[in-house]
């Protein structure tokens, strides 16, 4: 395309003609140069021109993004920021502690147990707090529908110091008579909180979808006393299985 006033090659995107400044006005159909006309040589200049501009900052911030900034020890080159540095004090998820489950020689008590079901060997089946700390993930302790606004109280033996917490996010079970999936069809919690005494507390999030035991490493915490207190959950993955469950439980002291 060329320009109707000095004949000057554009591109459709230009605004404005790159040598004489003609306003193109977009719904103005460009002016195409009759055959023979002279396109190239002096009137390409300005194209060549611009070019060598664009080439020219390219290279200036090559420069400036990888000779001038600062090269960390990796050898990337980037720009240090203090919020780079990770916080040490920060609790972390954790690997499978190697210590025992304080759990087990506490009272566990729910505000909250549902009523005994039937699995599909017409077994009867119970969902205590004894379930919590029983290292079996074909049981759980259970409460119909969303637990809101309530805790399940553990009560160590004696005040000691607590460093990794974890649970199960929902019943883990797959019945071996029907093959009904457990997890899947009721809900699965999404988020606790741990309370403590004194005042602390600890907020952890879970997985959908992990069915071990999800475990969290905190700065350590001297207790007798832990609160769980359930925050989220998702929905019943079926409408006739709305409960809220917990497989296993864990308190650890490292």
């Amino acid at each position: 395309m060329s320009c109707s006033r000095c004949g000057a090659p554009y591109l459709p995107a230009d605004p404005e003609c790159p040598r004489c400044g003609l306003h193109f006005p977009t719904a103005a159909t460009p002016h195409v140069a009759a055959p023979g006309k002279h396109t190239t040589g002096d009137s390409e200049r300005p194209w060549l021109l611009r070019g060598a501009s664009v080439i020219a900052v390219l290279l200036l911030a090559f420069v400036a993004l990888n000779v001038l900034a600062p090269t960390g020890d990796d050898g990337n080159n980037s720009r240090w920021r203090p919020s780079d540095l990770p916080d040490p004090n920060a609790p972390t998820a954790s690997a499978a502690p190697t210590g025992e489950n304080l759990a087990k020689n506490a009272t566990i008590v729910a505000d909250r147990t549902g009523d005994p079901g039937v699995d599909g060997a017409g077994q009867t089946i119970t969902y205590s707090t004894a379930n919590l700390v029983d290292d079996d993930l074909e049981t759980a302790w259970r409460a119909t529908g969303y637990y809101s606004g309530e805790e399940i109280t553990i009560t160590l033996p004696a005040s000691t110091e607590i460093r990794t917490v974890g649970l199960t996010n929902g019943y883990t079970k797959i019945d071996a008579t029907s093959g009904d999936d457990r997890y899947t069809s009721a809900r699965r919690i999404r988020s606790v909180t741990w309370l403590f005494d004194g005042g602390p507390s600890v907020n952890q999030d879970l997985d959908d979808g992990e069915r071990e035991i999800q475990y969290k490493q905190i700065d350590p915490v001297q207790t007798q006393t832990i609160r769980l207190r359930i925050n989220q959950t998702t929905t019943p993955g079926k409408f006739n299985d709305d409960h809220t469950a917990i497989t296993e439980l864990f308190l650890g002291a490292q």
